[in-house]
């Protein structure tokens, strides 16, 4: 016999889980502390985000030949003053795309 707790405690398991994978979608998602941190950057008359900034990084890496399901880390270095985002992915591949 099901306990209804234990439904309700799997319901909610797997809401999250849907949730986290709708985060993960999205290219980008940091956490601080159990909260959600995004970042927007404004120069001059240009914005952008780091979610926008890491799914461009990505399909550029991807776009070389590359393997994007096997990221596991990205660095990014925004260089405003040249328009440029700096990236290294897993520690190992450098690359660089426009900033805006």
């Amino acid at each position: 016999m099901v306990d209804k707790f234990d439904v309700r405690e799997t319901d909610t398991k797997e809401t999250a889980a849907k949730e986290a994978d709708t985060k993960t979608d999205a290219g980008y998602r940091s956490e601080i502390d159990g909260v959600e941190v995004d970042f927007e950057l404004q120069y001059r008359e240009h914005e952008t985000d780091m979610k926008d900034i890491a799914k461009r990084v990505t399909q550029d890496y991807a776009r070389r030949g590359n393997d994007a399901a096997k990221i596991e880390l990205i660095q990014v270095y925004l260089k405003p003053t040249d328009f440029t985002a700096y990236y290294v992915i897993n520690n190992s591949y450098e690359g660089k795309i426009p900033l805006f």
